[in-house]
């Protein structure tokens, strides 16, 4: 049995950001804040958007990347708009900041959290 304190730390890496994974997204603009209100472009989020990958669990909102690659110009404003909202200081909801994660042990290693993938 893996003990809690390995699971956590497992869980803290993933989540972070910090996986080979990510290693393309470094040369990504950075949005520049200094004190101004925050716009990102439409035509930025239509990029994003096209950039998601298929084929992964969605969370408790059940909105899945194929839904909104598929969705028209119409949809690509309004999620501007939200992104926009909460990046210039609006609360985000909480439901938002909810995530289901299972973890998934492969069948070679029963005790190696390494070979455990998580869906989230």
């Amino acid at each position: 049995m893996i003990p809690i304190d390995r699971w956590v730390q497992y869980y803290q890496n993933l989540l972070t950001g910090n996986r080979p994974e990510n290693e393309g997204t470094k040369n990504i603009t950075p949005i520049q804040m200094d004190g101004e209100i925050v716009e990102v472009s439409e035509e930025r989020v239509r990029r994003v958007v096209r950039e998601l990958q298929n084929g992964k669990s969605c969370g408790p909102e059940v909105v899945y990347a194929e839904m909104l690659k598929h969705g028209t110009d119409k949809l690509i404003t309004m999620f501007t708009w939200v992104i926009n909202r909460y990046l210039n200081g609006e609360e985000v909801p909480q439901q938002w900041k909810v995530a289901y994660i299972s973890s998934i042990r492969k069948k070679e290693a029963k005790k190696i959290v390494l070979t455990i993938r998580a869906f989230h």
